[in-house]
């Protein structure tokens, strides 16, 4: 038994309803508009809404409103000219429809272009007889060594200090000695006290012997706090030089500077 068809009943049942609701409009006076009757007769009382045998036409769309549409190839999300959100988006709406059209396609000079922007190392065009050298980071202990020495490597003002129960310059002072023709060396260990693992660089200043020099550790980052320390080689190499000797050592963190820290080394040359 074949089953029973409601949709084929339903479609039925509308077109009866249609038929009827036209038969109804047909046999009123005058013809007046139905309001809220969309897709069927719209102001019937018009004219232009009545055919060659006085009947209303069964009009599929508003005329009223279709005929006043107009196209655009402007979409409608668009910001108008003038508004703050043209201005917020006038970079992005400037950008030619062509850009990108070629995609990763495109060659010559865009393509040299394009190596070199995202990896210069691997640029193809460059001469092979050249050794790429990368640039330092701002924050690399090595670069703030190279650009801030100048600066930093200046004694404070004198401090109370716990350990001698005196005011100085120093956290602590060292002596050595070196014999004639030798070199000293002295290894300086520096204790950790920030809570993260810090960048740190350290030399001697202008005014300290140039018998000093920093040949281990001149830079680089530090144990957290509780940490083993940072040890720094001094060595001193006098060249002839007699006497007393006189370094200045500074060990700077640049993102904690309350715990730089500096240090007097007298070398005793003979």
């Amino acid at each position: 038994m074949m089953p029973y068809n409601y949709a084929k009943q339903y479609a039925k049942q509308q077109a009866a309803m249609k038929e009827a609701r036209m038969r109804a409009e047909e046999r009123k006076e005058g013809l007046k508009p139905k309001a809220g009757f969309s897709g069927g007769i719209k102001e019937a009382a018009r004219p232009s809404n009545i055919d060659e045998d006085g009947k209303p036409k069964a009009l599929r769309y508003d005329e009223r409103i279709t005929s006043s549409w107009e196209s655009s190839d402007t979409p409608e999300f668009m910001p108008e000219e003038g508004t703050p959100e043209y201005e917020k988006f006038k970079d992005l709406m400037d950008i030619p429809f062509t850009e990108g059209m070629r995609g990763s396609q495109h060659d010559g000079e865009d393509l040299a272009e394009l190596n070199h922007s995202s990896d210069p190392e691997m640029d193809i065009y460059t001469d092979p007889t050249l050794v790429y050298i990368p640039e330092m980071d701002p924050h690399d202990a090595q670069w703030q060594l190279e650009m801030n020495a100048a600066r930093d490597f200046v004694l404070p003002e004198p401090k109370f200090n716990v350990n001698t129960m005196t005011e100085t310059q120093f956290d602590a002072e060292f002596e050595i000695f070196a014999n004639p023709g030798d070199v000293a060396k002295l290894v300086i260990e520096v204790k950790p006290v920030a809570m993260a693992f810090e960048d740190f660089y350290c030399g001697f200043t202008a005014d300290s012997h140039p018998a000093f020099e920093v040949t281990q550790n001149a830079c680089g980052k530090m144990e957290r706090r509780n940490g083993p320390p940072t040890p720094v080689e001094v060595t001193v190499d006098p060249n002839g030089a007699k006497g007393d000797l006189i370094g200045y050592l500074c060990f700077i963190q640049p993102e904690e500077r309350a715990y730089n820290t500096f240090y007097k080394i007298t070398c005793a040359a003979r």
